[in-house]
This record gives structure tokens, sequence and C-alpha cells, in this order.
């Protein structure tokens, strides 16, 4: 199988962050073992879903970095 960057970014994260790695990684694999029941309109729902968290959590990011 051959992983891309998302997947090198992903193993980024188990030294710093863990449980984050984990959760993510159940996240990955449970779109990707229910792929065939997604429709086009929950893929829009969840990638906006996804695009709310990042900006929350970049702002979190960035916020701690200030202090």
């Amino acid at each position: 199988m051959n992983y891309g960057k998302a997947s090198n970014r992903l193993n980024e994260l188990q030294e710093n962050m863990p449980f984050a790695k984990v959760e993510f990684d159940r996240l990955i694999n449970s779109i990707a073992s229910r792929k065939d029941t997604y429709t086009l309109k929950m893929e829009v729902k969840l990638i906006n879903d996804l695009n709310k968290l990042q900006k929350k959590w970049e702002q979190k990011a960035i916020a701690e970095s200030k202090k």
C-alpha cells in the first residue's frame, strides 16, 4: 500500500500527541470502512465539519503560541 504525505503527517503526531493520533486513525478508518454508504451530501457535510474543526484548533494553537 502506498501512503502519501497525509499518512506521514499523521505519524508525526505519535511523539507529541499520541492520543489524538489514535482518534484520527479511528476516524479515518471509520470513514474508509463505510465509504460505500456515504452520499455526496454527507461528504459535503463531513468536509464542512472538518474545516470548522481545523479552523477552531488552528486558532487555539495560534493563541497558545502567543502566551
